[in-house]
């Protein structure tokens, strides 16, 4: 009897331990490939299910597929959400979010996206830092299909016309991600080229929208944006412009804030 209540016991704090290991991730486990964000509610998969995408998206042409993040790059990929999350109010991510896919791949119209967003959902890919899924990146791309939703939801909310002309006059921005993906031109590299644009970099040039993707994932993550700002005055004023939209979403979002949290400072607002 002793020898089985002592195993029983050890049981007993591994099963703590792993507890305590998800809650210091700020996370609460409900299976073997979800947990749900304790601070927030929002649930976090890394597999695909038969429900992950809107219907429309498994049909012609779009024939939507994903595959699960692998098992070693669980944990870390969670640190680095949790990050993310803490950037913003509860409030606004419990109002905007539904849930979020951390996985190894996602493909719409035979093409390899690194991240992407529906209504209320993220889908976020990690193919490993070797192949340029960075920390920085893979946060980044937090923000990046963040943004989308924040936008499509406050449109009203973004200075549209103000954005517009601070492009060269005879700029025209491109037919979208899907485009410039299958084009191959959705380079994320931050080029000096572009700056002079008031763009950040090829990639901002598909779309009005992957262009205010791009600023807010250097906003939350990096804040060199203000240092670029500093020497390119369009750049400066979609800067302005961003972080306006940001502060009417909540006003704790201010230059400062922004500044503070880009330079990691300040890991939460």
């Amino acid at each position: 009897m002793k020898s089985i209540y002592s195993f029983s016991f050890f049981k007993n704090i591994i099963l703590i331990l792993c507890i305590l290991t998800y809650y210091s991730l700020g996370c609460i486990e409900r299976s073997v490939d979800s947990i749900v964000d304790k601070r927030t509610g929002i649930p976090i998969k890394w597999a695909p299910d038969s429900y992950m995408f809107p219907d429309s998206w498994n049909q012609h042409p779009i024939h939507a597929s994903a595959k699960p993040l692998k098992k070693n790059r669980v944990k870390h990929h969670l640190k680095i959400i949790k990050v993310a999350m803490n950037k913003y109010p509860r409030e606004l991510l419990r109002k905007h979010l539904r849930k979020i896919y951390l996985l190894d791949s996602i493909h719409f119209y035979g093409l390899r996206y690194g991240g992407t967003n529906s209504t209320d959902t993220l889908y976020l890919t990690n193919n490993g830092a070797k192949e340029g899924y960075t920390d920085k990146y893979l946060e980044g791309a937090f923000h990046h299909e963040l943004s989308s939703i924040l936008l499509r939801e406050n449109e009203n909310l973004l200075n549209s016309r103000y954005w517009h002309l601070s492009n060269p006059p005879d700029f025209h921005y491109g037919e979208g991600g899907a485009a410039a993906l299958k084009n191959g031109k959705s380079g994320l590299k931050l080029e000096e080229k572009y700056f002079k644009m008031g763009l950040l970099c090829e990639y901002s040039m598909a779309s009005i929208e992957e262009d205010f993707n791009v600023y807010a994932q250097e906003l939350f993550t990096d804040n060199n944006i203000f240092n670029i700002a500093g020497k390119h005055p369009r750049v400066r004023n979609k800067l302005s412009i961003m972080i306006n939209f940001y502060n009417k979403l909540d006003s704790r979002y201010t230059e400062k804030a922004f500044y503070q949290i880009g330079s990691r400072k300040k890991p939460g607002l």
